[in-house]
């Protein structure tokens, strides 16, 4: 991995994360038909810990975006 890669996430974890709890949901759109297992999951897991993963695929994400935040 680049060290800039490696800076990049090391500052957007410290914005996100900085401070006291209550820290912000994460939610990741992925393509239709991914499983919890997929790379993608796994990366973005790895990443920011505690993650809502959502399969739903970006179409169907941009006709209801609100009903993730319900």
């Amino acid at each position: 991995m680049p060290a800039s890669d490696v800076h990049i996430k090391y500052l957007l974890k410290k914005s996100l994360f900085r401070g006291n709890p209550p820290h912000p949901e994460i939610i990741v759109i992925d393509r239709e038909d991914k499983k919890e297992n997929s790379a993608v999951f796994k990366r973005y897991k790895r990443l920011f810990g505690k993650i809502n993963y959502q399969p739903i695929g970006f179409e169907n994400f941009s006709k209801n975006p609100n009903k993730l935040f319900e």
